[in-house]
């Protein structure tokens, strides 16, 4: 559950971003949770240091269909920046960002990379579905087709195996220090 470097999180090779990369990262996340806080200085930070992310609110303009664009944005990034707060899980659109990004992860001719944030949740809450991952999963069993929900399931399994950044009330870590440890190690690629 320890926090690690960023260079742990980033392989080693300095592979360039290829012709088909638009982006360099996607940010997923719940707005309701971090919009307006942690990613918003995280998309920034970003920006400022010269890295191409995409943010919804900052890269969809008006009379795009969403999901689409959405899809196009995931497909287009290297890097996929998954900010997993305590309503994550309650956002199907959130969940369905996860199944595409793990699957074009795991698709052996991309080079993505997954990295999760566990925004004052615990990397086992996330990866075992407990606390308010399993209130929000309860809720779309009654909602949603099953074969959806247990996609979504193992989307958040998966992203909860992953070695990713951890801040919460116990760490000493700062916002900001973790913001430019995730930027730092994205822009060493």
């Amino acid at each position: 559950m320890a926090a690690s470097s960023s260079s742990a999180l980033i392989p080693s090779s300095s592979s360039s971003l290829g012709s088909s990369s638009k982006y360099q990262v996607f940010l997923s996340f719940t707005g309701e949770d971090t919009r307006k806080g942690f990613t918003c200085h995280l998309y920034k930070a970003l920006k400022d240091a010269g890295i191409d992310a995409f943010m919804d609110d900052e890269e969809i303009e008006v009379g795009e269909k969403f999901s689409e664009r959405i899809l196009k944005a995931i497909e287009e990034s290297r890097y996929y920046v998954v900010i997993l707060s305590q309503g994550y899980a309650d956002s199907k659109w959130c969940l369905r960002e996860l199944v595409a990004m793990e699957s074009v992860a795991m698709s052996p001719q991309h080079e993505k990379v997954i990295i999760p944030v566990f925004y004052y949740v615990e990397p086992s809450d996330v990866r075992h579905q407990r606390n308010t991952f399993e209130n929000a999963f309860k809720k779309h069993e009654v909602l949603y087709d099953p074969t959806d929900v247990k996609e979504w399931r193992q989307a958040m399994t998966k992203v909860g195996e992953r070695q990713g950044h951890v801040i919460n009330h116990e760490s000493n870590k700062k916002e900001v220090e973790l913001i430019q440890e995730i930027v730092e190690g994205i822009g060493v690629t």
